[in-house]
């Protein structure tokens, strides 16, 4: 086995270091249904110390714009079947637009950030709650996590 790829939300840390223990050679990807759940990947068994940028997998193009995801080529879904037809889902040039948030590193990789929807403002900054969650999962808080919003009067 070469590798066993991870998709989806944020993977925690601890779990991470949990297949590690079993040396298993995991392999965190990243992607969306739409693009056939992978248009990124990090080489197997390497887990990053800090916020992960991911090579992006052949016959994708990535795209970046005001920190919005777009993705075209190989495993990107023609569109949504909705009311007994399919319905497009990619612009004019080919594009996918994903909720996500990225942008990319110096040498040219990938580097999630976050979701766009579900994330709020603290301070002028923008939040995503899974980063909040992880931070305190890395910070060895154990049990149920949620970040969520409160009003604050000074922020």
């Amino acid at each position: 086995m070469r590798a066993i790829f991870i998709c989806g939300a944020s993977t925690r840390v601890d779990l991470w270091q949990r297949f590690q223990a079993l040396s298993l050679p995991l392999s965190l990807s990243y992607g969306a249904s739409e693009t056939t759940a992978q248009m990124a990947a990090l080489p197997a068994a390497s887990f990053p110390d800090e916020l992960p940028a991911f090579d992006v997998m052949p016959g994708r193009e990535v795209s970046v714009r005001n920190e919005r995801v777009a993705v075209r080529g190989a495993g990107v879904c023609a569109g949504y079947w909705q009311a007994g037809r399919l319905a497009p889902c990619r612009d004019e040039d080919g594009w996918f637009l994903l909720d996500d948030r990225a942008r990319f590193t110096a040498d040219g990789r990938l580097q999630f950030l976050g979701r766009l929807d579900g994330v709020f403002k603290v301070g002028g900054e923008s939040v995503a709650p899974a980063d909040g969650e992880n931070g305190l999962i890395a910070a060895g808080i154990k049990g149920f996590l949620a970040v969520i919003p409160e009003e604050d009067a000074e922020y």
